[in-house]
């Protein structure tokens, strides 16, 4: 029988460590507007919340995220929060 590899992702910073959280920092804010066949499929009804944000989602380790309250940022992030 053959073994089935599991895929780890590496952290996106120091490309050493398994990455175990994604980065939490705001890219944009997306409206919707009407809705499309999609929206339901995958598991968004814009009719109770009709904005979403999207989030950087850098895949980042333990040693290379940086905690803030309930949210972990990459350093790359923090750097550009702090400026």
């Amino acid at each position: 029988m053959s073994n089935i590899l599991q895929f780890v992702p590496r952290c996106s910073i120091c490309q050493k460590r398994p990455a175990t959280k994604l980065c939490d920092f705001p890219i944009a804010t997306v409206q919707y507007v009407g809705h499309g066949p999609r929206a339901y499929h995958l598991g968004y009804d814009p009719r109770i919340n009709p904005k979403r944000v999207i989030t950087c989602s850098k895949p980042i380790c333990d040693k290379c995220s940086v905690k803030s309250g309930n949210f972990d940022f990459c350093k790359t992030h923090l750097k550009e929060g702090n400026s």
